[in-house]
C-alpha cells in the first residue's frame, strides 16, 4: 500500500540552481492518451520516452482524468515530479504540485505532495499536501542498474487533465536529503499538449487527420476508424500499410497488412481499420497506429487513441470546487450515466460520500437506459459540514449486472 510521508523534513542540500532553471529536453512535446499497467515492468510498447538527461531515463503520458510517469531511477535518489497543471508558469498561482516518489526505504516507496503556492507575487511558498495519498498509485521493481518505477496521479476534480490542454511537466531523480530548488527559484519544465493523436516522421507535403465517430467503445463492440492521408502534388507516395494496435492492443486487437490504394484527384487516400475486441481485454485508453512505407522502405506512422471502456461512462455536473465556510454547504447538481454499449442498460446507480458528509439525493437509485449510447440523468445532492476544509474524495457507483462501473474522484473545498 502506498503511504504518504507528509512530516518528512528533508535537509536543505540544493541541486544545481541553473540547471534546475533549464527547460528538459525531451522526445516530444505532445503526448497521447494511452493507459499503462502500473506493475513495476516495462511492456512492449507500453510507455512513451519522455527524456533522457543525466543517468535519469523517464517516461510520460496521460488519459483524461490522470497522469502516468514512470523513471529507471539510480540508486540512493528519489524520483520527483514537477507538475504545473495550468501550463502558467512555475512561479504562477497554486497549481504547482511536486511530488517526490521516496525510494530509498526499506519496503514499499513512500510519497511526499507538496504545493507551491505562488498566489502572492514574490512570496511562494511550500505547503505540504495539495492532494490526498490515495491520488497517487505506484508499483516499482528494483534492478541491477536501480529501480524502475511506474506512478499515476489523479488531480483535484476540476483540473483534471483533459485533450486539448497543456502543462508543465519536469522529471529529476534527486538524492536523499537534497531538495528540487528554493521556492522562490524558477524552475525549467517542457510544456506539453495532451492529444489523443499525432503523426511520426511525416514527409513533407503529407497530411492527415482520422475519421473516428466514437473514441470510446464498450469490450463487448467492434472498433472502426479510418486513417485519411492527404498529399501535396508529387509528395512521397506510399504503397503499403500496416494497421495495429501498441502494447497491450497488440494481441487483442487485429493487425491488418495490405497495399495501399492510390491517391484521388484531391489528393487524398482513405485506409479503414476494423476489428474485434478479443475477450478479457483490459479497460483503459489505446494506440492504434498505421504505418505507411513507400517502394524506397521509408515509412511515417499515424497514431491514434481509442478507449476500450466499461459499459457506461459517469460524467459529472456539479461545482468543480468548492469554498471553506463556517456555515453547511448544500451542492446540487446531476451524474449522467453514458452508454457505451450497443443495447439496453439496467442497473443501481450509488454515491458514497466521507462519513462526516450527507448525501441527501442520490444515495441509491435504479436507472434505465433504453438505446444504444443513450444516458440517464440522476439528480445528486450532498452537504458539506461547516468548517470542513481540504480534499476528500466521493465514489459514484454504477452496477449492471454483475458488472460494476466506478469512479473516484477528489474533491476540493478551500
Amino acid at each position: 500500500m502506498v503511504s504518504i510521508c507528509l512530516s518528512t523534513i528533508l535537509a536543505s542540500v540544493q541541486t544545481d540552481p541553473l540547471e534546475v532553471q533549464r527547460p528538459p529536453l525531451v522526445t516530444g512535446v505532445v503526448r497521447l492518451a494511452n493507459t499503462p499497467t502500473l506493475d513495476g515492468d516495462m511492456g512492449p510498447e507500453e510507455w512513451d520516452g519522455f527524456s533522457k538527461a543525466g543517468g535519469l531515463e523517464t517516461w510520460f503520458q496521460w488519459e483524461p482524468g490522470s497522469l502516468y510517469w514512470a523513471g529507471n531511477v539510480p540508486p540512493g535518489r528519489n524520483l520527483v515530479l514537477s507538475l504545473d497543471q495550468s501550463a502558467d508558469g512555475w512561479l504562477v498561482g497554486r497549481d504547482n504540485l511536486e511530488i517526490t516518489l521516496n525510494l530509498s526505504r526499506q519496503g514499499e516507496p513512500s510519497v511526499r505532495i507538496r504545493t507551491l503556492d505562488a498566489t502572492i507575487p514574490g512570496q511562494p511558498v511550500w505547503k505540504v499536501g495539495g492532494a490526498l495519498p490515495e491520488s497517487v498509485r505506484l508499483a516499482a521493481k528494483p534492478g541491477t542498474a536501480g529501480t524502475f518505477i511506474e506512478a499515476a496521479f489523479t488531480p483535484a476534480f476540476g483540473q483534471a487533465p483533459e485533450a486539448g490542454r497543456r502543462i508543465g511537466i519536469r522529471l529529476d531523480a534527486i538524492a536523499e536529503g537534497e531538495e528540487v530548488s528554493e521556492p522562490f527559484r524558477p524552475r525549467g519544465l517542457a510544456y506539453c499538449f495532451l492529444q489523443t493523436d499525432a503523426g511520426l516522421d511525416l514527409p513533407i507535403g503529407i497530411s492527415w487527420r482520422p475519421e473516428i465517430t466514437n473514441r470510446n467503445i464498450a469490450r463487448l463492440d467492434r472498433i472502426g476508424l479510418r486513417f485519411r492521408v492527404s498529399r501535396e502534388e508529387g509528395a512521397w507516395t506510399p504503397t503499403r500499410v500496416e494497421m495495429r494496435g501498441e502494447g497491450a492492443a497488440r494481441e487483442s486487437l487485429a493487425q491488418v497488412v495490405q497495399p495501399t490504394p492510390g491517391f484521388d484527384s484531391r489528393g487524398n487516400l482513405t485506409m479503414a481499420y476494423d476489428s474485434v475486441i478479443a475477450p478479457g481485454s483490459e479497460v483503459g485508453w489505446r494506440v492504434i497506429r498505421a504505418t505507411f512505407q513507400n517502394a524506397a522502405g521509408e515509412t511515417f506512422t499515424l497514431r491514434s487513441s481509442i478507449r476500450l471502456s466499461e459499459l457506461v461512462d459517469i460524467e459529472l455536473g456539479f461545482p468543480r470546487e468548492t469554498r471553506a465556510s463556517a456555515d453547511a454547504q448544500i451542492i446540487r447538481g446531476t451524474v449522467t450515466l453514458r452508454s457505451q454499449f450497443s443495447g439496453r442498460l439496467q442497473g443501481v446507480f450509488s454515491l458514497t460520500a466521507p462519513s462526516e458528509w450527507t448525501v441527501t439525493r442520490g444515495r441509491e437509485q435504479n436507472f434505465l437506459i433504453y438505446h444504444t449510447r443513450g444516458t440517464a440523468r440522476i439528480p445528486v445532492e450532498f452537504v458539506i459540514p461547516r468548517g470542513a476544509a481540504g480534499t476528500f474524495p466521493l465514489v459514484f457507483r454504477a452496477k449492471i449486472g454483475e458488472e460494476t462501473v466506478e469512479r473516484v474522484i477528489f474533491y476540493s473545498v478551500d
